[in-house]
């Protein structure tokens, strides 16, 4: 695989980060004041936060996944080239996994 054509979509990556944003800006007036986050056995709700401050958190768990992809998509680039492209497609599933998560729950926060 190309190497400036690896950057670009191991960069492409962060995209999700601005689309949860927007998500997240978009649903904005229709969250609670009190976000749960955290939840016991049961699935009731034992934590809250402001909309705010679940923004921080969703973003800020999806930032430090993709800090780590890149660092790793580096790595694996440099030191195993010719398994970049499976890297790579490993990479994009548990990225977009994690950013369906946590657009699910915003949707569902949001309509639920």
């Amino acid at each position: 695989m190309d190497s400036d054509s690896y950057q670009k979509r191991l960069w492409a990556l962060w995209l999700t980060l601005p689309t949860l944003a927007l998500h997240y800006w978009l649903s904005w007036d229709r969250l609670p004041e009190r976000v749960p986050t955290k939840y016991d056995a049961s699935d009731h709700a034992i934590a809250f936060a402001s909309r705010g401050d679940a923004l921080k958190i969703l973003l800020g768990v999806l930032g430090f996944a993709l800090v780590m992809i890149t660092a790793i998509g580096y790595l694996i680039a440099y030191q195993r080239p010719e398994r970049a492209r499976v890297a790579l497609v490993a990479m994009y599933v548990m990225i977009v996994v994690m950013w369906l998560v946590e657009n699910r729950f915003v949707w569902s926060l949001a309509h639920g």
